[in-house]
C-alpha cells in the first residue's frame, strides 16, 4: 500500500488529507479528518517542516479530488 497527501474538495471547503492506494494505484481510503502536522520531540521542528514540504509538493503535483467521488 502506498499513500500521499491530497487536497480534497468537500461541500463547502478544500482540505488536505492522506490518501491510500492499492498496488494498482486505485484509491482505497483516505483520512476522515484533515491532516495536522506534529512531530515527536526527537524529530523536532525539522520533522514538521519535512512533512509540510512533502504535503506542499504533493498538493502541487496532484489534482484536487472530490470527496463525493471517493470510497467511504
Amino acid at each position: 500500500m502506498t499513500w500521499n497527501y491530497r487536497l480534497i474538495r468537500h461541500d463547502e471547503h478544500i482540505a488536505l488529507h492522506e490518501v491510500f492506494y492499492d498496488s494498482s494505484g486505485k484509491i482505497t481510503s483516505w483520512t476522515a479528518d484533515a491532516i495536522s502536522f506534529v512531530a515527536d520531540l526527537d524529530e523536532g521542528a525539522e520533522g514538521v517542516i519535512g512533512s509540510l514540504e512533502m504535503a506542499l509538493a504533493d498538493a502541487r503535483k496532484y489534482p484536487v479530488l472530490i470527496a463525493s467521488e471517493l470510497p467511504k
